[in-house]
């Protein structure tokens, strides 16, 4: 019987928090499951909550096995088409939005610039940003795993 990306939707899903943090893998906020965003697409899982004046919306995107560039582009999509249905049908203001993408995936392509962009594009200095975060899952005997995978560098960065 082989994992599929399903299963790992449903465990997410299904999951008490505590125990995904004592797993690795930490979220908030309400889900949303399979939701529609119009012709954007459908996307895995999403969150939501307020953080003091902010409502925050993380789209998860789940990948049995590689995160890549395409994973990446379509969990974008997917934010593009929430501030399209929030900003001109909604509530028109995106200063009161803050968007977070979390990837999920067995493996992350670390052979291009993919695992650069969380340092480019997350800033803790400012709340309104986009937030980028990728995780790795290990399905064993004992359950699932989680990993938070941050801080690439070259193993040969060429500097003297």
């Amino acid at each position: 019987m082989s994992f599929l990306e399903q299963d790992l939707e449903n465990i997410i899903y299904k999951a008490d928090r505590d125990e995904l943090a004592n797993r690795g893998l930490f979220i908030e906020g309400k889900f949303l499951r399979q939701q529609s965003i119009g012709n954007y697409g459908i996307a895995d899982l999403i969150t939501y909550y307020r953080h003091f004046d902010k409502i925050v919306i993380n789209v998860i995107e789940l990948k049995k096995d590689l995160i890549n560039f395409d994973t990446f582009y379509q969990a974008v999509r997917y934010v593009r088409g929430i501030q399209d249905y929030l900003f001109n049908f909604r509530d028109k203001n995106p200063e009161n939005y803050v968007f977070e993408i979390t990837l999920i995936g067995r493996k992350i392509d670390n052979q291009s610039t993919l695992v650069f962009i969380p340092d480019v594009i997350n800033n803790p200095y400012e709340i309104n940003t986009t937030c980028i975060k990728f995780y790795k899952y290990k399905y064993e005997i004992k359950g699932i795993y989680f990993e938070e995978i941050e801080g690439y560098k070259l193993t040969e960065n060429g500097f003297k």
